[in-house]
Formats: structure tokens, C-alpha cells, sequence
């Protein structure tokens, strides 16, 4: 399995931080924006593991946590159970293929947004968030978003780190 270059990857998990907080909302579609270090814990977890994925989403959550008016450690550990999830099952999807790519990225969101949720209504002393008012609010428009913004994402990524790049498969 490849290795990733550890200074890279914290580079760019800051660098679409930094995007996340500043560009990304101005381009959200009713109030949406896609979670690009969702996209990029995914595509790490991909392409180099659950060890990697998991890191990767720990220090993604970490720096959404730092900047979230939300319960503290709630991202680091969503965001760390889908890289280590995605991880765990990287061999069984054929990467190469945009469409697997944009599915792939589309669950995991919706994983990570169900994980946030249960976090957030076990420690929330003011009340319970609905499943079915977050999974049609939220759930479904973050994770399609997302989904299609993983396209460009995955595109960037593959040249950064060096990853084969996708045929046109669909």
C-alpha cells in the first residue's frame, strides 16, 4: 500500500479548512455547502487506508471542532469513524470509477452527519433533533452536494498526492 507524505496531508487538510470557513459560503445553495474535509478524509481513507483515514479525519475534526459552535470533539469523532470506516472497506470499491467515487462520498457524509447527530442528542440537555426533519433537511442535501463536489475534489487530490487517475468509466 502507498504511503502518504504526513506534511502533505496536514498542508492540505488546513488549506481546505481554510477554504471550508472562507470560499465555501458564498458558493452554498440554500444555505448548503459541501464538506470538503469530508471529501478529503474520504479520499484519503481510499486510497491509503484506515490507519491514514483515520488520522486524517481526527485532524479534520479537530480543526472543525476548533471553529464549530458545537459540542466540542463531536466532528473529531465523526469525522474519524468515517475515515477509519471508509478505510476498513478502501479494498472492496473500485476507485478508479467517478460514479463508485461520488456514491462512496454521498454514504459517507450521511454517515458522519448521522454519527454527529447522535452525539449531539446524547449531550444535548435541550432537546432531541428529529431523524427524519435532519435526515430531509441537512442529511440529504450536504451529502448530495457534497457528492458532486467530490468530483473536482478527488481530481485536485489525485494530483497531489500522486494517486492513479480515474479512466472514463461511469
Amino acid at each position: 500500500m502507498p504511503s502518504v507524505n504526513r506534511v502533505s496531508m496536514y498542508s492540505i487538510l488546513a488549506a481546505l479548512l481554510l477554504l471550508h470557513v472562507t470560499v465555501l459560503g458564498h458558493i452554498s445553495i440554500c444555505g448548503f455547502k459541501p464538506d470538503i474535509l469530508l471529501i478529503a478524509v474520504v479520499f484519503l481513507a481510499l486510497f491509503f487506508g484506515s490507519g491514514v483515514g483515520f488520522e486524517a479525519g481526527i485532524a479534520a475534526g479537530i480543526g472543525k471542532d476548533m471553529l464549530a459552535f458545537d459540542y466540542m470533539g463531536a466532528n473529531t469523532l465523526a469525522l474519524g469513524l468515517t475515515g477509519l470506516a471508509v478505510g476498513a472497506i478502501h479494498t472492496k470499491f473500485f476507485k478508479e470509477s467517478r460514479l463508485t467515487r461520488a456514491v462512496v462520498v454521498f454514504f459517507f457524509s450521511a454517515f458522519s452527519m448521522l454519527v454527529h447527530l447522535f452525539l449531539y442528542n446524547m449531550m444535548s440537555k435541550s432537546g432531541e433533533i428529529g431523524f427524519v426533519d435532519y435526515t430531509v433537511s441537512p442529511l440529504l442535501p450536504v451529502s448530495l452536494y457534497s457528492s458532486l463536489a467530490a468530483i473536482p475534489v478527488f481530481s485536485v487530490l489525485e494530483g497531489i498526492f500522486g494517486v492513479k487517475k480515474p479512466q472514463d468509466i461511469i
